[in-house]
């Protein structure tokens, strides 16, 4: 809230103790009046008794509101605020947290602002410089860290950055400053930056090899008032939270591009794409869409090795060899076993760029990129697919089997269709088949109702690789059990001792948040009607948490039905509008919506939080007396810790033979996610139980872009798609192609 509002309020408990003081005078001239000779008070002392009381009622709710919103901790129970000492006393707290929330805000920009002109240093000869790459992925990780801090837990490095003493400042310094720095002063910044990022970096930036790209950040920080385009801490009270933009979606449409060539669904006789027999186990009429889809597979022999026993290719080598989308070389401008026309210049370079970003652990621009690409290439030229980018960004994050990630899953999942290969590109055709590896593994474990076994299943990898091939039928047999893995029961130490200590600490944070949560007023008093609805007993939260709060293990079926529907927003809204009008019997007014809606929706997020993390502890209890369950998960864990080096091996030996662009990329993409899948598997590793929200996750990135503008439900408003390209281009330090090529 405004730093203004605890004045307002102490305006008004300075007026209301005047207003005490008078009616004490009243009373007790009332009260020998009302002894002898018995005359009863007046009324209008009783009207003013009656008055005074709902202002110091009103008041403390609002208090406790504003207390609420700045953090305060332990919060109060209203009862606990008898007296209007105690609310003041209160609320001279409040006014001193809210200062220090404001300069908090003013030092979060400044390191915001600092982060964004780190992030804009580009080289000046090579695009892509693996020191300043590195450097700018911390950077990078830091602003996310920085954007997502609360002033009640503030990030370690926002005052390092505000004041300018962290070495990423240092580095500006250097480029920046050259000129003016006395020979003590840059040799000391130049021992600190080869300390902290390495020689190479140091050295370029001592030559004037480094530079600030000035257009690629935002104009330098001047007040609170004029904020960088970044999302308010998650922590600020409404009245702070930036009013909703119109939403405008220009993601393009994900609908697939038409069929590239009867080919893929009858095999011609060129030899190049054919239908796989179905394996024995199944019979053809009895396979799903999916599968039946996925049976397509490259069938002519694989070429020889083209490298000559070359050493293997990184991805930004990869890219400056070669400088089509396709990983071939062109001739006359024309890709082969494409379309007729040459492809644009442009669109190529951007082509380009998707593979480049997949190859560097960038899938989240990659899935911008790839729905920029989706409606402007040219029929005949194949594209990877939106969705397919989009679960490849996701698929790592997943870790509820209801959660909102695993739905988004399994929307993409469900749009697989041999389009997304090429009749005459068997480079395209591996890098396709080790991106839905990719995207499939971790949620064929946690989410198996994503049907990401059945695709990984299906697939038939390349003969050369028969490691991954066999880890994915592992994989896949698991996972089409229907229930998902826990990795908790592969951890170590988990006696009943510790799961006791979880629980009631599970319950001790439910507690807290039901009192701090039941008094908050919304922004739409309707609004806040329905959410004390919901709490009250025999309410749909009150329900949800009571099985929490008492430990109720027989209600774990009705819990879990709650969880699936409130990981939905569209049912929330459902349930918000039932709530309003069908129980609370509001007929006028407009839908709650907005800013009301969005504050109901991450507090039903919160509780439906809660409600998972009860659920795993209960199942991970019960989980050890699953013995056959438990022992195929072992089983598991030693089959993928055993084939690790050999699937590794496997892969590099694969991108050797084939050096294009895409197998480079797809291969690096599949690694890491078979890292996080032996990773998954490791007994002494810790495994994040919380899940992040998917549209923060897959568009943060594009707040590093000045061009790019987001609403507050995290989509892409007013914002030409030409630019957003262009800014990704930016981002990466590759030079940008030319419009209309």
């Amino acid at each position: 809230m405004r730093q203004s509002e605890s004045a307002a309020l102490l305006q008004l408990s300075a007026a209301l103790t005047e207003k005490f003081h008078h009616l004490a005078t009243q009373l007790s001239t009332a009260a020998v009046a009302l002894r002898d000779p018995g005359t009863p008070p007046p009324e209008q002392v009783l009207d003013e008794l009656v008055a005074v009381r709902h202002e110091f009622m009103d008041l403390r709710t609002q208090v406790l509101a504003l207390a609420q919103a700045c953090a305060i901790s332990p919060l109060p129970p209203p009862e606990a605020l008898a007296s209007l000492t105690e609310v003041t006393s209160l609320l001279s707290t409040v006014k001193q947290a809210e200062e220090q929330k404001a300069r908090f805000v003013d030092r979060q920009h400044r390191a915001l602002h600092a982060l964004e002109r780190v992030l804009a240093i580009v080289h000046r000869d090579q695009p892509t410089f693996p020191p300043l790459v590195e450097c700018q992925e911390q950077a990078s990780a830091l602003r996310l860290a920085i954007s997502a801090a609360q002033w009640s837990d503030s990030h370690p490095a926002i005052d390092a950055l505000a004041d300018g003493t962290h070495p990423l400042l240092d580095l500006l310094m250097l480029i920046e400053s050259q000129e003016e720095l006395d020979d003590e002063r840059w040799a000391s910044l130049q021992e600190t930056i080869e300390r902290q990022f390495g020689r190479a970096l140091a050295v370029a930036a001592s030559r004037g090899k480094l530079r600030v790209a000035s257009e690629s950040f935002s104009a330098p920080w001047q007040s609170p008032t004029t904020p960088l385009p970044v999302p308010p801490p998650a922590g600020l009270p409404d009245d702070q939270q930036p009013a909703a933009s119109p939403e405008i979606n220009l993601r393009p449409d994900m609908s697939t591009s038409p069929a590239v060539g009867e080919s893929l669904q009858t095999g011609d006789s060129t030899g190049d794409v054919a239908a796989l027999p179905v394996p024995a186990s199944h019979e053809a009429a009895e396979q799903s869409a999916m599968e039946q889809a996925v049976t397509v597979v490259l069938a002519g022999e694989l070429g020889e090795d083209s490298t000559n026993g070359t050493v293997d290719h990184s991805p930004a080598e990869a890219l400056r060899a070669i400088p089509t989308g396709h990983g071939h070389t062109e001739v006359n401008g024309q890709l082969p076993g494409q379309a007729e026309e040459p492809l644009d210049e442009r669109l190529a370079a951007i082509q380009a760029l998707l593979w480049q970003l997949i190859a560097e652990d960038k899938a989240k621009l990659a899935f911008h990129v790839a729905s920029y690409l989706e409606t402007r290439l040219p029929e005949g030229y194949p594209s990877v697919p939106a969705w397919l980018a989009r679960s490849v960004a996701l698929g790592r994050f997943v870790r509820h089997a209801d959660g909102e990630i695993a739905r988004l899953l399994q929307e993409d999942f469900a749009q697989f269709t041999p389009t997304c290969f090429a009749a005459r590109d068997q480079a395209w055709n591996f890098a396709i088949q080790l991106l839905l590896v990719a995207a499939a593994l971790q949620p064929t474990l946690l989410a198996p109702r994503t049907q990401a076994a059945t695709l990984l299943h299906a697939l038939h990898l390349p003969e050369e690789m028969p490691q991954l091939a066999q880890i994915c039928r592992l994989l896949a047999a698991y996972g089409e059990g229907g229930e998902p893995l826990d990795p908790n029961v592969l951890r170590k130490g988990k006696e009943q001792a510790a799961w006791q200590t979880n629980m009631d600490e599970l319950r001790k944070n439910v507690e807290a948040w039901c009192t701090r949560t039941l008094p908050i007023a919304l922004p739409h008093p309707p609004a806040t009607k329905v959410w004390r609805k919901w709490q009250e007993p025999r309410g749909v939260l009150h329900t949800l948490l009571s099985a929490i709060r008492q430990n109720d293990l027989s209600r774990i079926t009705q819990v879990k039905r709650a969880v699936d529907q409130f990981s939905d927003d569209m049912q929330i809204k459902r349930e918000v509008d039932r709530t309003d009008r069908e129980l609370l019997g509001r007929r006028l007014g407009d839908d709650i919506s907005g800013r009301a809606l969005e504050q109901i929706r991450k507090h039903t997020r919160e509780a439906v939080t809660f409600a998972r993390r009860w659920i795993e502890l209960q199942e991970t209890r019960a989980g050890r007396e699953k013995g056959a369950r438990n022992e195929q998960a072992e089983l598991l864990r030693q089959e993928v810790w055993s084939r690790h080096p050999l699937v590794s091996e496997e892969l590099n030996a694969f991108k050797r033979r084939h050096p294009a662009l895409p197998v480079i990329a797809s291969v690096a993409c599949c690694q890491r996610a078979f890292e996080n899948i032996k990773m998954l598997f490791d007994p002494q590793a810790s495994f994040p139980s919380e899940e992040p929200l998917p549209k923060p996750l897959l568009y943060a990135d594009l707040l590093r872009i000045p061009a790019v503008k987001l609403t507050d439900q995290w989509e892409l408003h007013d914002t030409d798609p030409e630019a957003l390209i262009d800014g990704i281009f930016a981002l990466i330090g590759t030079p940008q192609p030319r419009h209309g090529g």
